[in-house]
């Protein structure tokens, strides 16, 4: 019942009747609407990430000839993770197959704000920081993926320019906040943006336009138009994965696989600790190698020789494990 009452709302919205449509002012641009005999014969398709992925109707775009994406949010690794993932060839198709806008990243809006600077400036410092390019899981490594297919132009990128929309409508905009991914496979429409949080962790609200050629074709002029008020972000783009991608020596390479297979802070005992003595060296490896094995098979056994402090290991092995494993059980919840 909840589902046809929302169905019947929606669509005194979105099916009204031409005699409603004639009462409206000749001036006001009036988006296309279905007539009444179509509603009858199309249903509306929408996703929300809770009974229907919105993945799978933006893959589907994705998978379509001359897919063009409007995203408010500009997460360029993600977005180009998630390509890379539903077309892994994009490298080999030919210029534009798929085309990008972003609008601005609202995780350093607040930091940048006032900075006096352009969206395609902060956007690349965002991304190449001190430490060059941080990574937030290694799903966006498979990012670096996309050099190939940015510099041939297979994925066509743009940033939105504040100075092109100020001629486009004599007026200042904040940022770019539309959500649209169009292709010749259909036309979406709704809250999401091109990321990972967008398509797979957020609630969100997405409109399939499939079966209404009018509002699809609306919503395709719109895109272009948007696609319009962008500049060009491909050296941008490419500077940042190239960051990633430096060059480095086999000795550098092995030092940073040995620096990082054991320096995860967690894991590492200091100090006095549960023991009420600070551990030695090789306790303190032995409770590290442990706390990874415990990590990767639920247990581990601790072997020294006699006299080696096998209990004070114990001790702060029992300081670690318990941190683990409510770190483990919030990372499987979420």
């Amino acid at each position: 019942m909840a589902r046809e009452r929302a169905d019947s709302f929606i669509s005194r919205f979105l099916f009204r009747g031409s005699k409603e449509r004639e009462q409206e002012a000749v001036d006001v641009d009036v988006e296309p609407t279905p007539s009444a005999e179509s509603a009858t014969d199309h249903k509306l398709v929408w996703a929300t990430n809770g009974e229907r992925s919105v993945r799978e109707l933006v893959e589907r775009n994705l998978n379509g000839p001359n897919a063009l994406v409007v995203t408010g949010y500009q997460d360029f690794l993600s977005a180009m993770s998630i390509i890379l993932r539903v077309r892994p060839s994009i490298v080999s198709e030919p210029p534009e197959t798929i085309r990008i806008i972003f609008g601005t990243n609202t995780d350093n809006q607040g930091r940048l704000e006032g900075s006096g600077r352009g969206l395609s400036e902060e956007a690349r410092d965002y991304f190449l920081e001190t430490r060059g390019l941080s990574l937030r899981s290694l799903d966006e490594l498979r990012a670096v993926l996309a050099y190939d297919a940015i510099a041939s132009g297979a994925i066509s990128l743009r940033i939105f320019d504040s100075d092109l929309a100020r001629e486009r409508f004599g007026r200042t905009h904040a940022m770019l906040h539309a959500k649209l991914f169009i292709s010749d496979a259909g036309a979406l429409a709704g809250s999401a943006n091109f990321s990972v949080g967008g398509l797979r962790r957020n609630l969100e609200y997405v409109d399939d336009l499939q079966a209404f050629p009018d509002l699809a074709t609306s919503r395709l002029a719109v895109a272009e138009d948007f696609w319009t008020l962008g500049t060009d972000w491909t050296e941008q783009a490419l500077e940042i994965l190239r960051a990633l991608l430096r060059p480095v020596s086999a000795e550098e390479a092995l030092a940073r696989t040995v620096h990082e297979m054991t320096s995860f802070s967690p894991w590492r005992v200091s100090g006095d600790g549960a023991a009420g003595r600070p551990p030695l060296p090789f306790q303190t490896d032995l409770v590290y190698e442990a706390s990874g094995t415990a990590y990767e098979h639920g247990f581990a056994f601790v072997e020294a020789p006699t006299g080696a402090g096998k209990t004070d290991i114990g001790k702060h092995l029992a300081t670690v494990l318990p941190t683990m494993h409510s770190s483990r059980r919030s990372q499987t919840w979420e």
